[in-house]
């Protein structure tokens, strides 16, 4: 096994970062579609949403896997909205009227005092 901690700096600095992300939401959404739907929402790390056009990825992977967007659930970091917030809170706001539910990821951990 791989600490996150060890290789998100390097997918960043590489630039493979939303290329992983990516990779990551689809299959969340494709293994997610096969549990019952009694099992409730899952939940993926979503660091890219400030990325261009991520409402359409999360969109284009719910259509392709068939998941319920009220199934998924979006973690984020509030850096992301601090770093370009009215676009993030756009794609924030398009993807929750969808129905995708968002949660606020280590609140509070990334300030520096």
């Amino acid at each position: 096994m791989i600490s996150p901690a060890d290789f998100i700096p390097i997918a960043e600095e590489t630039g493979l970062i939303n290329q992983l992300g990516e990779w990551v939401l689809t299959t969340a959404c494709r293994e997610a579609a096969t549990w019952p739907t009694t099992s409730g929402s899952r939940s993926t790390s979503r660091r890219a949403v400030q990325e261009r056009h991520a409402g359409l990825k999360v969109i284009a992977a719910l259509a392709a896997s068939g998941l319920a967007a009220g199934r998924l659930e979006l973690e984020i970091t509030e850096a992301v909205l601090i770093r370009d917030d009215d676009a993030a809170l756009a794609i924030l706001h398009q993807l929750r009227d969808i129905g995708v539910r968002i949660a606020l990821d280590d609140f509070g951990t990334a300030i520096r005092r």
